[in-house]
């Protein structure tokens, strides 16, 4: 019996152990030192990318397991991307790095400058539109996501030669 006992406890010892090198090298994914922390106090965590937290869903004293869905959504917004739409009849006037104005419902008074980034391939089928990618500059933060814009396209102007009409017989 004693022999069994001490199997078992090895056993424990052993499943423990992997235990413990599995929590530790998670805590490690997020670049945190093992040896620096003290039971109880809060655990800090470091993003792998710069920006602010948007989105916050973590309860005090929560229980985290490795494949629980996200709870905090870091973003960098001091450039945007705006998705707006072009119809089909239009998408011919529109290139790459045109300059646009975007005009924020919330702030209608205050125009923001950007210029396309992307033009998708897809027509989507329902709205006969393209979604074009404008990159804006929101060192303001004026800009939120999720905000209602208009967009106007600025023509970039063209090499060409203007005849009067009345010159032409």
């Amino acid at each position: 019996g004693i022999k069994k006992d001490l199997e078992e406890s090895e056993v424990d010892y052993e499943l423990s152990k992997r235990e413990y090198e599995n929590a530790e090298a998670s805590i490690k994914v997020f670049n945190v030192d093992p040896d620096e922390l003290v039971l109880g106090q809060p655990l800090i965590i470091r993003a792998p990318i710069q920006g602010e937290i948007v989105d916050n869903s973590i309860v005090l004293g929560q229980y985290m397991k490795e494949d629980s869905e996200p709870v905090v959504c870091v973003a960098e917004l001091s450039k945007v991307w705006i998705v707006g739409h072009v119809k089909e009849k239009d998408i011919q006037s529109i290139k790459a790095s045109d300059a646009v104005e975007v005009v924020l419902a919330g702030v209608p008074d205050r125009p923001i400058h950007g210029e396309i980034y992307h033009i998708s391939e897809i027509l989507d089928e329902e709205t006969r539109s393209v979604k074009v990618f404008i990159e804006c500059s929101n060192s303001d933060r004026m800009i939120k996501p999720g905000m209602f814009a208009t967009i106007r396209f600025l023509k970039s102007p063209e090499n060409t030669i203007r005849v009067p009409s009345t010159s032409v017989f």
